[in-house]
């Protein structure tokens, strides 16, 4: 018996997913708390520096410790599963939203994937994975309004036309 169960606790197992990552989820927090640097690539010091140093140059808010920043970069290697691929694709990037997030909605998983491929080559960089989180975790409310308004926007315009908002309520809608 462990020493978590002993004590009356719940075991930390119950909380630990596929790669080895323990979170902790309220209603309005998700926490990274701990990260098992099992059979996964380890991080380059180099690329988690040049993550944090790209974060450092922004005019956005960074809502990342130095540590979390580190460990999402632990989980973004563990995510790409080959040493020379370091982006994600769009097919697994789904796989993330709806194995995490429990999202569903193809065109609302395909939007959000856009949303974090900021120079749209069709795969998301560590960089981008960093940012992308960082507003989609801990963004303000401003920021996450922002991002929705990037995902529901089909055209990326200054606006959202009564076409895009139709198709994305339609798509919502739960089918009996």
């Amino acid at each position: 018996m462990s020493s978590a169960k002993a004590k009356g606790g719940r075991s930390s197992a119950q909380n630990v997913d596929s790669l080895g990552i323990r979170k902790i989820h309220s209603r309005h927090t998700w926490k990274l708390e701990s990260i098992s640097h099992g059979k996964g690539q380890p991080v380059s010091r180099k690329a988690v520096h040049y993550v944090i140093d790209e974060v450092g140059k922004r005019k956005d808010k960074f809502h990342f410790s130095k540590q979390e920043i580190e460990s999402l970069c632990t989980i973004f290697r563990h995510l790409t599963k080959s040493g020379d691929k370091e982006k994600i694709d769009r097919n697994r990037f789904r796989d993330i939203l709806h194995n995490t997030f429990d999202m569903t909605d193809d065109i609302l998983m395909d939007r959000v994937f856009k949303a974090f491929d900021r120079d749209n080559d069709g795969q998301v960089s560590m960089l981008e994975w960093v940012v992308g989180l960082n507003t989609y975790l801990r963004g303000t409310l401003d920021e996450k309004i922002a991002f929705a308004f990037t995902c529901y926007s089909l055209k990326g315009e200054k606006h959202i036309t009564r076409e895009e908002i139709f198709q994305l309520l339609k798509s919502s809608v739960l089918k009996v």
